[in-house]
């Protein structure tokens, strides 16, 4: 059997000790659903900021993808944070424009979208607009 490439188990390491310090700093238990929204969140994070940056100059996340971080949209929540979710289309009338959601990592389109799980459905949403909020 061969051995285990280094570099590799480093890397998964390193997302999974990112992981647990998230959920560590989090004022709620993570649902098991969301575990692999935080697995995701980790690892574009780590490839945003990735170790080659300082030595090469690009991220990861360029390599791989040819999409240049932007750290406005990539670093502008962090997972678990509490926003509000606005609506696509907003209509003329007294219904809600926006819902109570909790942000859960960045979707990588050109729009800047989101994914959050919305509190009132429980049910994951992506979303273009939001806004942050403090935590209840």
């Amino acid at each position: 059997a061969t051995e285990a490439d280094p570099i590799a188990e480093r890397s998964a390491r390193s997302i999974k000790n990112t992981v647990r310090s998230i959920m560590a700093d989090l004022p709620f238990n993570v649902p098991r659903m969301l575990i692999g929204e935080l697995m995701k969140y980790a690892a574009r994070r780590a490839n945003t900021l990735g170790l080659s940056y300082l030595l090469r100059g690009v991220t990861p996340l360029e390599l791989f993808t040819a999409q240049k971080a932007d750290m406005n949209v990539d670093l502008r929540f962090g997972f678990g944070d509490y926003d509000q979710a606005h609506f696509e289309k907003v209509r003329n009338t007294r219904t809600e424009r926006n819902t109570r959601c909790i942000a859960l990592r960045p979707v990588g389109n050109v729009e800047g979208s989101w994914k959050f799980l919305n509190l009132e459905t429980e049910k994951i949403t992506t979303r273009q607009r939001f806004s942050a909020q403090p935590m209840p």
